[in-house]
């Protein structure tokens, strides 16, 4: 008998794109970001294998934690996998890791996806079909890709039919290690490597002196800032600053002459006063 599972990630690409008015698929889901385009009574299995951490993560909220995302996993009737059950999901159970191991080795799990194509296949899936999973080749995906393709290549010799939207990435093989050298597209697109990674490296050199030359200028400012601030100034302002505090009863005399010269207020005479009592005590 026919059984037929379909695969759901987030790749907006193509998770809209499954067979969601077809009954006779069964559907595997993951992530926050497939539970918006999936209906909760369509899910058979839901898989959540993150660590959990208690509402809304001990850091904040979190993408896979959110309050909305618990509560859309918590009304699910299906069994939700986990790594272990949590109140909070009341369908949740203990994922099989230790089984799917023992089944299909040890370096192929770098992603949900992964687990949820051995969960299939251990389900018997006769066909089996991927949406919203793209696994771009940039470096963050680059190991996930080849895992996912790993259980490609192992159901289709196991009898089992795969399908992939000619919207996903997913079935583009990587190149060959050593004989993609050989190709022209790879010495073409090499050489433009070099090009653009020259240009990148002669704009942060230039980012990096005109850096340097930024703080040295701000240097600079500073100090200047610093001397309008501090050292310019009326010359008599200057002559009071210095000659107030000064108790030497002939200093005091210029002063007292040049005040009334300049027709200006006289320093404190009170205060000479003292000056000239501590001395003569002195």
């Amino acid at each position: 008998m026919a059984k037929k599972i379909a695969l759901f990630g987030s790749a907006p690409s193509s998770v809209r794109l499954g067979p969601h008015a077809d009954p006779s698929w069964e559907f595997y889901v993951c992530s926050p970001g497939a539970y918006p385009n999936v209906s909760p009574t369509r899910v058979n299995a839901w898989f959540e294998i993150h660590r959990w951490e208690p509402p809304w993560g001990y850091t904040g909220e979190k993408n896979w934690f959110t309050k909305d995302y618990i509560a859309w996993m918590a009304q699910l009737k299906c069994p939700v996998y986990m790594q272990h059950p949590v109140k909070e999901i009341p369908t949740s159970v203990a994922f099989p890791k230790d089984a799917m191991i023992e089944k299909f080795g040890w370096s192929v799990w770098g992603s949900s996806l992964s687990w949820m194509f051995a969960m299939a296949i251990c389900a018997g899936a006769t066909e089996i079909s991927l949406w919203g999973v793209d696994m771009s080749a940039t470096e963050e995906w680059g190991k996930q890709r080849k895992d996912c393709q790993h259980f490609v290549e192992y159901a289709r010799a196991m009898g089992i039919a795969v399908h992939v939207p000619p919207e996903s990435d997913l079935l583009m093989p990587g190149p060959l290690y050593g004989f993609c050298e050989a190709d022209p597209m790879h010495i073409k697109l090499t050489v433009r490597k070099r090009e653009l990674e020259s240009q990148i490296n002669a704009l942060n050199a230039d980012i990096q002196a005109k850096t340097v030359r930024a703080h040295q200028l701000c240097g600079a400012l500073g100090e200047l800032i610093y001397a309008m601030e501090t050292w310019i100034n009326d010359p008599l302002a200057l002559r009071l600053a210095h000659a107030n505090p000064v108790p030497n009863p002939s200093v005091t005399a210029a002063i007292l002459k040049d005040a009334e010269a300049s027709e200006l207020p006289k320093p404190n005479g009170h205060h000479v006063e003292q000056e000239h009592g501590v001395q003569a005590q002195a």
